[in-house]
């Protein structure tokens, strides 16, 4: 681009060039982005105003500092060079990670790191995009949470169903059983009665007539007991 063109002395070219310096440097500073250029040595060359503000600092604390010193060595080390060194190579590097912010602790971020090359076509600095997505991952987390709820309450729903269906089924067997069982156990009683009345009552054979008939009593009792509960299952399914 030919800055001198249609520019009549050297004072509108440097006002030419301090406007075009201000409008991009307000460009950057309103970006939502942490903006930065870092060089081969992991410094800061600059930063942007969300970069600063994200750091609770201003550009020159910031700008000549490492980002070891900026973010910790080990959290450099781990997360940060590797992807640095890709993108000095000549990759575009796009990776998520958390780091520690100063004024709000915990945050997630998507990186992309741009080579910055030089005529020679040698890499000496890249341009780094650093964009805010916790609010994206706590929606994420609380989605993934809120649908594994609905599986516990899907599953909770599902098993309750399957034990009503069995009491269910208990419930219609016990009605259909209980009649007959009341007729066996009104013939074993009335038989036991009766004979019962022929022995005498210091008989042995007395006293084992006398168990029968309280087991049939502890039958008759079970009994409407499964009456009970299927006469209760019926009114449920009723109401």
């Amino acid at each position: 681009m030919n800055f001198g063109k249609n520019i009549p002395d050297d004072i509108d070219f440097i006002s030419f060039l301090s406007r075009e310096k201000y409008f991009s440097d307000h460009i950057l500073n309103n970006s939502r982005s942490m903006i930065s250029v870092i060089n081969r040595n992991y410094v800061y060359e600059k930063v942007n105003s969300t970069f600063c503000n994200a750091q609770n600092g201003v550009a020159e604390s910031i700008v000549g500092k490492t980002l070891g010193d900026v973010w910790g060595e080990e959290t450099f080390r781990k997360n940060i060079k590797p992807n640095i060194d890709r993108c000095f190579s000549g990759d575009v590097v796009k990776y998520e990670a958390s780091f520690t912010v100063p004024q709000t602790g915990k945050r997630y971020f998507e990186v992309v790191f741009r080579p910055f090359p030089i005529k020679s076509g040698e890499i000496t600095h890249l341009l780094a995009e650093t964009y805010d997505i916790t609010d994206l991952k706590l929606s994420e987390k609380i989605a993934v949470e809120k649908e594994e709820e609905f599986r516990r309450i899907e599953q909770m729903l599902e098993d309750r169903l399957l034990q009503a269906q069995k009491l269910e089924t208990i419930g219609s067997l016990a009605g259909g059983i209980a009649p007959d069982f009341n007729n066996i156990l009104a013939t074993i009683s009335g038989y036991s009665e009766l004979l019962q009345e022929d022995l005498p009552k210091s008989s042995p054979s007395h006293q084992k007539v006398a168990k029968i008939l309280t087991a049939v009593s502890k039958a008759r009792s079970l009994i409407d007991q499964m009456l009970t509960f299927s006469r209760q299952l019926e009114q449920d399914k009723v109401i």
